[in-house]
């Protein structure tokens, strides 16, 4: 795959449908070369009119960027974007330290991030909790955003909203309550396939980062109707442009967020450091351009050009101290049949009352009847 003064070597293939003898006035986007010089080049994306063609589409690499081109060719879009660097799986359980550090070389070498993380939302009191949460609030002073990420889903059923929702809300709450103000939520792809996830889950973010789906997709309620957001980013493995060729900065058709997995070792560190840097790209630096919106049952968090606010109220993001009232929404809960139960449950007791008051009825005739059998003897 070529463009411009940029190519990477494809996976190899035995079968690709290619358009040749193009019409005058067909745009053209990439150019595809075999490895046999005897046969000719080929076009990879084009546009003609209202039509367009892809012999394949890839969900990473070199080929996703001139497909993304061709799309946006299309639909007459001529906007670029600047991506920006999400590090991922990132857990409450993730080596705190080396997250540490890795914030603090990216910040060094003044690259701006986003760290898609999990939370809880119960067992907050524990010391382990406290100093996650620490370390999420430093990556926020040195120009990181933090995404929440959604949980991993291993059962769901049309049921499953109203627990998601209240897990997202009780993490929410919690990270706001310790200066931890996410700007999103992150989730896999299939996720806005999803009527449940997207309803109970992604709509109440003004932006989405949508994550490469894990091997097993699990749905609630599959629509794969999808939805659009204020502002959605494509999750995409920088890993798959280690192999590109560069020349010329590559250009970005669609928001792309590009992911690097949280490291375990400091070898893994240092490589990773090494792999961001050497990139000839222009990063995304939410502190100059991104403005969202995030609703919680009892707070709303907000994001606007490096300034975070909590119920229209500026939060000065402090890494030594925690300053923010508490969220203890009471959320109600409605339960079938619930009036049913209750009207039994008066019943029940009615009963047991009455029940009672016989048996000491009962009680007190039988002591009288006893006495006046017992005088009745004595006196003969």
């Amino acid at each position: 795959m070529r463009d411009r003064q940029n190519w990477q070597l494809l996976p190899f293939s035995t079968d690709l449908t290619l358009l040749s003898g193009l019409s005058h006035g067909a745009q053209t986007f990439g150019t595809l070369a075999t490895q046999a010089t005897s046969l000719p080049d080929h076009a990879y994306g084009v546009v003609r009119g209202r039509s367009g063609y892809l012999p394949y589409l890839m969900p990473n690499g070199f080929s996703l960027t001139v497909a993304s081109r061709t799309i946006a060719a299309l639909f007459g879009q001529t906007r670029t974007y600047r991506p920006l660097l999400t590090i991922t799986h990132v857990t409450p359980y993730t080596n705190l330290r080396l997250l540490q550090q890795l914030g603090r070389r990216l910040s060094k070498a003044g690259i701006p991030f986003a760290v898609s993380t999990t939370s809880v939302a119960e067992n907050t009191s524990y010391r382990a909790f406290k100093r996650f949460t620490a370390v999420l609030r430093e990556l926020e002073t040195e120009n990181g955003v933090i995404l929440l990420q959604a949980p991993v889903v291993g059962a769901a059923d049309r049921k499953s909203g109203q627990i998601l929702e209240q897990q997202l809300v009780g993490q929410l709450n919690q990270l706001g309550q310790r200066q931890v103000l996410p700007v999103g939520v992150s989730a896999p792809a299939y996720w806005n396939q999803d009527k449940l996830f997207r309803r109970y889950g992604l709509q109440r973010a003004s932006l989405v980062v949508l994550l490469p789906n894990p091997a097993t997709t699990t749905f609630a309620q599959q629509d794969n109707l999808g939805n659009q957001y204020p502002q959605t980013w494509y999750g995409v493995s920088l890993r798959s442009f280690q192999t590109v060729q560069q020349s010329a900065q590559l250009r970005w058709s669609v928001p792309t967020a590009l992911t690097v997995p949280m490291v375990d070792s400091t070898k893994q560190l240092t490589a990773t450091v090494r792999q961001v840097t050497a990139q000839t790209i222009d990063w995304y630096d939410p502190s100059q351009q991104l403005t969202t919106r995030l609703d919680s049952a009892s707070a709303t968090f907000k994001y606007d050009h490096g300034e975070y606010f909590l119920n229209g109220r500026q939060i000065a993001i402090n890494a030594s101290s925690v300053a923010l009232p508490q969220f203890n929404p009471q959320r109600k809960n409605h339960v079938t049949l619930k009036g049913y139960f209750r009207v039994q449950g008066w019943i029940l007791w009615v009963f047991f009352i009455l029940v009672t008051v016989v048996l000491l009825g009962f009680i007190v005739v039988g002591r009288r009847i006893y006495r006046r059998m017992f005088f009745n003897r004595s006196r003969r």
